[in-house]
């Protein structure tokens, strides 16, 4: 986001800690405040001023209606980008990343210690500038109250002490506003486009299963079927024949019969007559 109106050529944005990624922003231009979606890793929250027109500035960090941090950032600094909470814990000095969390949630009203008023900050990154001048005062060791989750020991850190004049009494001078939000919500807000439903698995090809087919040789009862009707071709010629031997053997017997009637009735035959 950068910084209009009567104060411009700031500009903040939230990244991702570890490729430095901006996380996109979600709101109508020219706007100090945005819809960010929520990242699965630590982030940290960048603020740049212009080089031309630096200036010292009081830096505060809300998340959540809570002070995260308060920086003393001094016009040599072009950027600022905190990227995790120093606290001391146990008499030592650790430091934990920032990172988005689940609520924590409970059914028994007697373990809530949310208030209202903190209960509509909830969801919010804020950063507030306030102009002025930076007076540096002296070395002391560096110690901050926020509480935090997981944290590694660091060693202790020297820094200077800065007294702050702001420019003028209107306390701050500039506010960036981050509201973040997990994706399904933004898209149901309308901020984002839902993202376009995976495409469907190539169908598998189906494995060349072996058919079991079963072949019947036919070959024989055509040839079979083939041999029917010439079988009855040829036993209709042999009943014509048979039929046809039967009427010869008719005739021959018949012809017989009259050439041995006729020799009863002239008596025997007298061979010698043709020797005469």
């Amino acid at each position: 986001m950068h910084s209009h109106g009567e104060i411009v050529g700031l500009e903040a944005w939230v990244q991702s800690k570890k490729d430095k990624k901006r996380l996109g922003e979600n709101g109508e231009a020219p706007y100090s405040q945005c819809f960010i979606e929520i990242i699965d890793e630590p982030f940290a929250i960048v603020v740049k001023q212009p080089r031309e027109d630096s200036s010292d500035w009081k830096t505060t960090l809300w998340i959540d209606g809570q002070v995260v941090g308060v920086w003393a950032w001094p016009r040599e600094y072009l950027t600022l980008a905190p990227d995790a909470m120093v606290i001391r814990r146990g008499g030592e000095l650790c430091k934990a990343d920032l990172c988005f969390t689940p609520l924590e949630t409970t059914d028994d009203k007697n373990e809530v210690t949310l208030d209202k008023e903190r209960a509509k900050q909830l969801g919010s990154i804020v950063i507030t500038l306030e102009k002025g001048i930076l007076a540096d005062e002296k070395e002391k060791k560096l110690s901050y109250t926020v509480k935090t989750g997981e944290a590694r020991v660091i060693p202790e850190i020297p820094t200077a002490q800065y007294s702050f004049i702001p420019s003028h009494k209107g306390g701050i001078t500039y506010r960036f506003v981050f509201n973040y939000r997990p994706r399904a919500l933004l898209v149901k807000m309308g901020l984002i486009e839902a993202p376009e439903p995976p495409s469907p698995p190539a169908p598998v090809p189906a494995r060349n299963k072996r058919k079991h087919v079963e072949i019947v040789d036919s070959s024989g009862e055509d040839e079979e079927e083939d041999r029917k009707p010439k079988i009855t071709v040829k036993k209709e010629k042999e009943q014509k024949r048979i039929e046809y031997l039967e009427e010869q053997l008719r005739l021959l017997s018949d012809r017989l019969r009259r050439q041995s009637g006729n020799t009863s009735d002239n008596g025997p035959i007298d061979l010698t007559q043709d020797d005469d």
